[in-house]
């Protein structure tokens, strides 16, 4: 029984020591996010590939979207068996309105989860198929429609990399050259920096609370 006290004791400890990282990497992010709102927002359809990096927050129009490659999944599980999957973003194709000077575009991720901004995403996506798919007949209608957004840049997940390498490269492009690994997170405006960082504050405390004394109770043998 010493032995499996001992063991619950650590494990409690440990427990409420990740809680208190949590509560810093929430304020680290939050004190990033409002240096980030302080800066002027760029405008997506005037940048370039070297405009983006992970945190920035952006806005501005976006005339085209190349279709929708992947999705985002939250799942739950019991005893292995998976269940209640959810959908939480979709991934689509945006070619950058500034590379389309250069020799081979350049790509960027968009994750879009708002059903509005959805219902979007997939009207351009389809506007833009239809123009390609009628290239060649001569009957030619150009996308008109446009998405005004609010969003934050950050890196692309590694699982998505390769989905999003593949489908540049079907269309013909070379990735290396072509890929840029950032995603544009449509709708994160930064509207919850200012509940991020007491949260954060809030959770950092109880952490580094009950870790104090979860370890002065180990010591005293409790």
């Amino acid at each position: 029984m010493g032995a499996v006290n001992i063991v619950r004791k650590i494990g409690r400890i440990l427990i409420f020591l990740l809680i208190f990282g949590l509560g810093i990497s929430m304020i680290v992010g939050a004190i990033k996010d409002r240096t980030e709102l302080s800066k002027p927002r760029a405008k997506i359809e005037e940048m370039t590939a070297d405009d983006f990096y992970d945190g920035r927050f952006i806005e501005g129009d976006i005339g085209e979207i190349w279709g929708e490659y992947a999705t985002m999944n939250l799942s739950k599980s019991y005893f292995g068996i998976t269940y209640d999957t959810q959908t939480t973003a979709h991934y689509y194709l945006m070619p950058l309105e500034t590379s389309y000077d250069l020799e081979e575009p350049k790509f960027i991720s968009l994750s879009v989860y708002n059903s509005a901004d959805l219902e979007l995403a997939r009207k351009m996506a389809y506007e833009f198929e239809e123009c390609v798919t009628n290239f060649d007949s001569g009957d030619i209608k150009l996308p008109e429609s446009v998405m005004t957004m609010k969003g934050k840049v950050s890196k692309l997940r590694k699982d998505a990399v390769p989905l999003f390498n593949g489908v540049i490269e079907e269309m013909g492009f070379d990735p290396e050259t072509s890929a840029l690994p950032y995603v544009v997170n449509v709708g994160n405006d930064g509207s919850g920096v200012n509940l991020e960082l007491p949260i954060g504050i809030a959770v950092t405390v109880f952490g580094l609370i009950s870790s104090f004394f979860a370890i002065v109770r180990g010591v005293r043998g409790r």
